[in-house]
């Protein structure tokens, strides 16, 4: 990774950045999500932002499970457009997912990390800031006492940078059974996967 870019808790002002996310899985293929409604907001002492002088150039977003939980069970299939109600039917599977696989280890939601919203500016991917954000967000976890962090992907490309740990693959979604169960065609194309993993810290 390049030595000028580092790494400090926090939200940027605009936390998705568009010119990072405009050529992500979902936002291609569901145009006009309204992150701000999707997602709740990042808990600024948990989530990353990475930097090359003044210029926000990735971010990490993240909470407790537990807050995410809550957000979902709100927001269900609700939203203010169909790519936002899209997003919201995927994360109803992604929570049941997790609740089930934290039941099965006998550990809370309030004890752990979730990240989401990894994203790295086009100019600047390809030296490691996704990597070095997902282990930074490790060693986050560790020093608030959680006991694992989730990871959330949307393409092989952000399953990348949490693989290198040795997760556990919690759930996988492939796009083109989401087209099929959501009733969502524009995902039908997508020759990938929505995945879940957990990292034990």
């Amino acid at each position: 990774m390049d030595n000028k870019i580092s790494m400090r808790t926090g939200v940027p002002d605009i936390w998705f950045m568009r010119e990072a996310w405009s050529d992500e899985t979902l936002s291609v293929k569901l145009p006009g999500i309204d992150f701000t409604v999707a997602f709740p907001p990042p808990d600024p002492a948990m989530s990353l932002v990475a930097t090359l002088g003044d210029r926000v150039v990735g971010q990490c977003a993240a909470q407790t499970a537990a807050e995410y939980w809550q957000h979902v069970g709100r927001l269900g299939e609700r939203g203010p457009n169909a790519s936002t109600r899209a997003v919201g039917k995927i994360h109803t599977r992604v929570v049941a997912a997790e609740m089930r696989f934290l039941s099965d280890r006998g550990e809370v939601s309030e004890n752990t990390m979730r990240s989401a919203g990894i994203a790295v500016v086009p100019a600047f991917r390809g030296q490691g800031i996704g990597k070095a954000m997902r282990a930074r967000q490790i060693e986050i976890a560790r020093d608030n006492d959680m006991t694992g962090l989730f990871s959330e992907t949307t393409n092989q490309y952000a399953a990348g940078t949490i693989t290198p740990f040795a997760p556990e693959l919690v759930a996988e979604f492939p796009y083109k059974d989401l087209a099929r169960e959501l009733n969502e065609p524009r995902l039908a194309d997508i020759n990938d996967s929505f995945r879940v993993w957990y990292k034990k810290v």
